[in-house]
């Protein structure tokens, strides 16, 4: 009797500790460094690592549309609270919750805006040469806002627009990335204004009705929607209609965050057919007030747990509350706010959320340029975790094949305004305490979530490192796999050959004790940038210059030693690069 009585009380103890440690509190940590402009919204993760984040030029100030993107670099151990920033060239529009991706090649798609000058047209950054391309073929009188977006499997961008004539809200484009230009879509069968889209593992997209509780699922293979269950409660509510994110959860079910009382959670059939929804949680209620995600950022975390920003429900009214959702118990849990206190004293549709590959969530806040990331207290889950197979190649290029390179979320996301997904690989390379971050393209699924043992492969070009023997690991959202051993035999930091030649360019004063100033004469185009290597092969300075031919490098805090600069054009070409002696 005893004897069972003290199993059964393991068994309890076992269990109020484990939902103890999912439901414990994370970390917030300030980066240490401010960003160059002030955020205005959406953060996109790269391929190599870093980070854009739309900017704009006023301190405080939410909803105003820009066209300038900060760029967030790890330092040289891999830590972004110590990482540092620069600007980017400008798009070509201005734009405020406007669509964006993460493309197979490593480039971003930017289209629409609600507000600002891009409202009926898209453009391309290109990630190698920085610069940005138009894309064509939107109709006139078609605007891409308060519509989401998915990329599908096959390598195109399924995005929700508005005919502003008649403002008829059903109708879609695809954007085609092999002639950079838009075709036409399938229309949905209700209006998708203000709804959140969400990938299944089946790689279709749901999508939950305008002030409606009818679904219906877009299925890419056959390129049209299906009429899918009804939900039992609304998730939008009447007066703001707007609603939050939805995630693809660890168990193949859908959640889907509310502006209303309840959440939703939808069951997949596995095929076309329909699935089944359920009536989620209800939504929290702090200090006697209904909260709601009223177009709100989430991020789904390496451990399953989603973080949810929240405020006031039915309005756009501060503060902002934060919670973790887990999903085993089906409960919300309030979490601390960064800096202290339980809020934060903001909007919550001027905040944002990312998933960084070191496992944490980088959050912002419009009109400031300091950022939090919420480092998780709890592992990672095993099914999320990425698995290598082989890495084949010749340096710097290689390809790597494994399983679960896509993680089993899209990460983060916002709702229709904001998309800012990174359920595609990210190869990171470690050797003693130093960390890079390879580029990654040509990925075999695109898009997809939650593939199991299907075989994954990508093709990651090394950056400027040293040769040696490294650890490299496949991160999906922040999952990383173990470590698989590869041994560099070359080095591309090209140390030998950087020096050849200043083609125009003078360096004053040269050797220095901190400041270089670097004149470029060349005239070819008018956007340059120059990176700074130290002889490790690691940058420690970047920059981009717009009609001006004079970089200001500071290497105060570097130690003394050999530097080495390289100057480009905006295109990629070399004008020119050389040597900097720092002394002390």
């Amino acid at each position: 009797m005893k004897t069972k009585l003290f199993k059964h009380l393991l068994v309890f103890v076992f269990a109020w500790c484990l939902q103890s440690n999912l439901h414990a509190q994370g970390t917030w940590k300030q980066l240490n460094n401010y960003s160059t402009d002030y955020n205005n919204g959406v953060m996109i993760l790269l391929t190599d690592g870093t980070v854009m984040c739309l900017t704009n030029d006023s301190s405080g100030t939410v909803s105003q549309e820009g066209n300038t993107w900060d760029l967030l670099t790890p330092d040289s151990t891999g830590s972004y609270q110590n990482g540092t920033w620069f600007q980017l060239p400008p798009m070509h529009d201005t734009r405020l919750y406007c669509a964006t991706w993460v493309m197979p090649d490593g480039n971003v798609y930017v289209a629409g805006g609600e507000y600002g000058t891009g409202a009926g047209k898209g453009e391309i950054f290109n990630t190698t040469t920085q610069t940005w391309t138009s894309a064509t073929g939107v109709p006139k009188g078609w605007a891409i806002y308060d519509g989401s977006s998915e990329n599908l499997y096959d390598g195109t961008i399924l995005q929700g627009v508005v005919e502003t004539s008649s403002f008829q809200i059903i109708d879609n484009l695809l954007y085609h990335p092999t002639t950079n230009s838009f075709g036409a879509a399938a229309s949905c069968f209700k209006s998708h204004d203000e709804c959140s889209w969400v990938k299944l593992r089946d790689s279709s997209v749901m999508s939950v009705d305008l002030e409606s509780m009818t679904s219906e699922r877009y299925i890419p293979q056959l390129k049209k929607w299906v009429k899918d269950s009804s939900l039992k409660n609304y998730i939008m509510d009447f007066k703001t209609e707007e609603t939050g994110p939805a995630f693809l959860l660890p168990n193949g079910k859908l959640f889907f965050l509310s502006d209303s009382t309840f959440t939703a959670i939808y069951t997949p059939s596995g095929d076309t057919s329909k699935g089944t929804w359920a009536q989620g949680p209800a939504m929290p209620i702090a200090n006697g007030i209904q909260l709601g995600c009223t177009d709100a950022p989430a991020a789904i975390m390496p451990n399953g747990n989603i973080l949810c920003a929240m405020g006031p429900a039915q309005s756009y009214n501060s503060p902002v509350y934060l919670y973790e959702y887990n999903y085993i118990s089906n409960t919300f849990t309030q979490i601390s706010a960064p800096g202290g206190g339980d809020t934060i004293s903001t909007f919550a549709f001027a905040t944002n959320m990312l998933d960084l590959p070191d496992g944490s969530v980088l959050y912002g806040f419009q009109g400031s340029n300091i950022y939090y990331q919420y480092v998780p207290s709890v592992p990672p889950i095993a099914s999320g975790k990425p698995v290598i197979d082989t890495i084949m190649g010749t340096c710097p290029n290689f390809k790597i094949t494994g399983k679960l390179f896509n993680g089993i979320s899209e990460g983060s996301a916002y709702g229709d305004d904001w998309q800012c997904a990174s359920n595609y690989p990210i190869v990171r390379l470690s050797k003693g305490g130093n960390v890079y971050y390879a580029k990654t393209t040509n990925w075999n699924r695109v898009g997809a979530v939650m593939t199991d043992s299907l075989m994954d492969t990508t093709s990651f070009l090394i950056p400027p490192m040293p040769a040696g023997i490294y650890a490299v690991q496949v991160i999906a959202n922040g999952n990383a796999s173990n470590p698989y051993t590869l041994n560099l035999t070359c080095t591309t930091v090209g140390m030998a050959n950087i020096a050849k030649g200043h083609n125009g360019i003078t360096v004053s004063p040269n050797p220095s004790n901190g400041v270089f100033t670097v004149e470029v004469k060349s005239e070819e185009l008018k956007v340059k940038s120059i990176e700074v290597y130290n002889e490790l092969g690691q940058i420690v300075f970047s920059q981009f210059l717009i009609r001006n031919s004079q970089f200001v490098i500071d290497l105060k805090d570097e130690p003394s030693g050999v530097y080495y600069y390289r100057v480009s054009t905006g295109n990629g070409a070399l004008l020119g690069s050389g040597k900097l002696v720092l002394e002390k």
